[in-house]
């Protein structure tokens, strides 16, 4: 073989070579990055550092630190623990929040008896958005033991869903994404929170949770959000893009069924693919919420036959009038209707302006313009017991907002609610005492080892016998468990109603009835909005005494009896005085 077609061989055999090697660098290139950055970075677990917080001095030394993590990456890791006693929830006693440096602050509420303003403050930041796996539920629990408004939080299977991937659990999301194995043993996981020392095994369970939620965050940013010249490139850059992307998630409850149970299936496309796709994203997130597909208001207007102007009214109601040929329509642009009757009662003062005024169709807090939900600043649960006379009229309490400001407001709710049912001695549906239905958590149990038996073929010998032997302790007058039996354990009834169950919101209603009034409790929550909302485009003429100067113009017109006002918190015999001297000045 001459010397040329030797090189010839050789140069063949180097180019095959480079581009196997090329073809095996493209085709697996995500592994070997990962293999890459095993070797070469530190693995995530090596920067964490654990504080433990049990007092107060201790407490403000840790949120300093966290605020100054957090003025360059604006995310925590959010999780919280608490203690379960013969089914009775106890209040959370440990908070874990962990900053994008490795630190995780394990604040043990429970010996602090309580949260320090300092982290008060830092869990209602707004512009800190704490990440974990169904935050949505610890922060309602922080709100209801503690009176505290955790907001910001974003779910993590949001963005695992964002990106095309299954919604899992925060374990298999860290083992599939961040090669970190969580352990999740029962026993560790419904451990003694509250005890006088963590054991080591509990200090680190905690920690993990809370720094994964935040390792998972970077992992899925990165995804959501590629970095250019990531070696030299820091994540904080390409945060605030990020944080823009996942806004129509933050602060919503990730809701599984919304995208089937197992998750997004096998050749659906990943969701950032297009601007479109993102918008369709969002789209579905607020559908969920329920969020309005048309106007609220249509502005549509009636007039008394000698062509005073009444209200403003929707379509729908409109269109009920003309059809029942109770009024014509004189104009279409806008929609008017004039009656052909004389009404029972016009109304003046500002309940007639507000009446009368036109009505925006935008978010009364920040003026957003689509979008919206409904706004019960008085919550049906408590108006829907009160008198028939303060029923009426409900749409000056009916307000219009985006739902980011609806859930904020809702929280605050919550809290007010928390409040409502100490002061009126009025247990909560999630109390033990405002349950309706009470269960006999003993015969739960034996259901449950009876459901067991039904389908034994998969349970070895040994355990059969030991549930049959636990089973029949509860029914000593058995000497057997037969077929029918075990469905006669099944149909039993293990929920009773609750004899002394009172609804939380008549409950409430009562007692205002009996001691303040109902106007003074409307007062109430419509000033409770404004000062936790600061709503900024609230209709023209709305008013904290709305239903008091409404309930004058009827006592007025004699469409109010005595009775009404008493439990209205008004005085009858000021009101009733004042609206006959008024009758005689017009005679």
């Amino acid at each position: 073989m001459t010397s040329d077609k030797r090189s010839l061989m050789k140069n063949v055999l180097v180019a095959s070579v480079g581009i196997g090697l090329a073809f095996v660098v493209v085709r697996y290139r995500k592994n070997l990055m990962r293999k890459w950055k095993s070797v070469w970075q530190k693995t995530p677990l090596r920067s964490q550092h654990i504080e433990i917080v049990n007092n107060v001095e201790k407490c403000q030394e840790v949120v300093e630190t966290l605020k100054s993590h957090c003025r360059k990456y604006q995310v925590l890791g959010f999780d919280c623990e608490w203690v379960t006693v013969n089914g009775l929830r106890h209040p959370v006693a440990l908070l874990q929040l962990a900053s994008h440096t490795g630190l995780c602050a394990l604040f043990r509420l429970s010996h602090i008896r309580g949260i320090p303003p300092d982290l008060k403050e830092l869990l209602e930041r707004e512009d800190i958005i704490k990440v974990g796996v169904a935050p949505n539920e610890d922060a309602r629990l922080l709100c209801q033991d503690y009176s505290v408004t955790v907001a910001s939080v974003l779910d993590l299977r949001s963005m695992a869903h964002m990106v095309g991937e299954q919604p899992l659990g925060l374990s298999k999301l860290s083992h599939n994404f961040l090669d970190i194995e969580l352990d999740k043993d029962w026993r560790l996981r419904c451990s003694d929170w509250s005890s006088p020392q963590l054991t080591s095994k509990q200090v680190q369970y905690a920690a993990n949770d809370a720094f994964v939620a935040i390792e998972l965050f970077k992992y899925f940013s990165d995804r959501i959000n590629p970095r250019k010249f990531e070696f030299f490139r820091p994540r904080g850059q390409n945060l605030q893009k990020t944080l823009d992307i996942c806004a129509p998630f933050i602060d919503v409850t990730f809701k599984s069924k919304n995208i089937g149970a197992q998750g997004q299936k096998k050749g659906t496309r990943n969701l950032l693919t297009t601007s479109a796709d993102n918008a369709k994203t969002s789209k579905e997130t607020r559908r969920s919420y329920s969020t309005r597909s048309r106007p609220l208001y249509y502005n549509c207007f009636m007039e008394a036959p000698d062509g005073e102007l009444l209200c403003s009214m929707d379509i729908r109601k409109a269109d009920w009038y003309v059809t029942k040929g109770l009024a014509d329509v004189i104009k279409e642009d806008p929609y008017t209707l004039r009656l052909k009757f004389e009404p029972s009662g016009r109304a003046t003062g500002n309940v007639g302006d507000f009446d009368k005024t036109i009505k925006v169709n935008q978010c009364v807090v920040c003026g957003k313009k689509e979008s919206y939900i409904r706004k019960y600043v008085i919550p049906r649960e408590y108006r829907k017991f009160f008198p028939i006379i303060m029923k009426s009229h409900m749409s000056h309490d009916v307000l219009l907002m985006c739902t980011p400001c609806h859930q904020k407001s809702n929280r605050y709710d919550l809290i007010m609610r928390q409040k409502l049912s100490v002061e009126c001695n009025a247990p909560r549906e999630n109390q033990a005492e405002g349950q309706k239905f009470l269960e006999d958590k003993q015969l739960r149990k034996v259901k449950s080892l009876a459901l067991a038996l039904k389908n034994r073929e998969t349970l070895p010998e040994a355990r059969i016998k030991v549930l049959e032997t636990n089973v029949l302790q509860f029914f000593p007058d058995w000497q057997s468990l037969s077929p029918e039996r075990l469905d006669e354990i099944l149909e039993m009834e293990s929920l009773t109603p609750n004899p002394d169950f009172r609804c939380h919101g008549e409950v409430v209603v009562e007692h205002y009835k009996n001691n303040s009034g109902l106007v003074n409790f409307e007062k109430m929550w419509r000033q409770h909005f404004v000062d936790t909302m600061n709503p900024q485009f609230l209709p023209e003429y709305w008013s904290l005494t709305h239903s008091e100067e409404r309930l004058e113009i009827k006592a007025d017109r004699g469409h109010v009896h005595a009775d009404d006002l008493i439990v209205a918190g008004l005085d009858p015999g000021r009101i009733l005085k004042s609206s006959k001297e008024s009758s005689q000045e017009s005679t």
